[in-house]
């Protein structure tokens, strides 16, 4: 609980789980194993109970969509890391991306309908929006310094992310579709991990 009480051991049946996403109700927890054996996608409730495995491949970083309907997550199960969805049962898992760079730190937008990401293909990281369907992928950040971390704004309309134009790290802002780009911390140490107030 938030005041430390009830500490409750959440134990999956696989090795080498590591946690990824909390789904929005809170009633389920998504992993990765990268046991070879058994390698893939799991949830589980927060109390122990009902585990079930949703991928069998070299899976990572699983992320429950807003309306609980589908997850994202990344697979390196064609070659290269590509970003993938399916729906919370772990059917009709769908590749979105296809290139052969590197696609990665996925973010949901708040409607479900698209994801904001990191993609190397144009030769330095930058940041992409795609539609959960695969089309309308589109780069946002055009310049020659490596973008990471999008995040969007809880009405959806704006995406913060860290761009290393100045040489390290800082936090900037911009619109969905990429405009207005602003600056946000001018300062020498290294800033990242945005976050943004919730609404209201």
């Amino acid at each position: 609980d938030a005041d430390g009480g009830d500490d409750i051991l959440v134990a999956f049946t696989r090795k080498h789980t590591e946690f990824h996403s909390w789904s929005p109700d809170s009633t389920w927890i998504a992993v990765a194993s990268s046991d070879s054996a058994t390698p893939g996608i799991y949830t589980r409730n927060p109390l122990g109970v009902n585990q079930f495995q949703l991928t069998e491949a070299q899976d990572s970083m699983p992320l429950w969509s807003p309306k609980l309907d589908r997850i994202a997550f990344l697979s390196e199960r064609d070659g290269n890391l590509e970003i993938y969805v399916m729906n919370a049962d772990g059917s009709v898992q769908t590749r979105l991306t296809n290139n052969t760079a590197p696609d990665f730190q996925v973010a949901w937008a708040p409607n479900g309908r698209r994801l904001a990401y990191v993609s190397e293909r144009d030769g330095n990281p930058e940041i992409y929006v795609i539609n959960v369907d695969g089309t309308g992928d589109r780069r946002l950040t055009h310049n020659d310094f490596t973008a990471l971390q999008p995040i969007w704004s809880p009405d959806g309309k704006r995406i913060a992310f860290v761009s290393y134009q100045g040489g390290h790290g800082d936090i900037y802002v911009m619109d969905s579709d990429g405009s207005n780009q602003v600056r946000l911390t001018i300062n020498s140490a290294e800033d990242s991990t945005p976050s943004w107030s919730a609404l209201g």
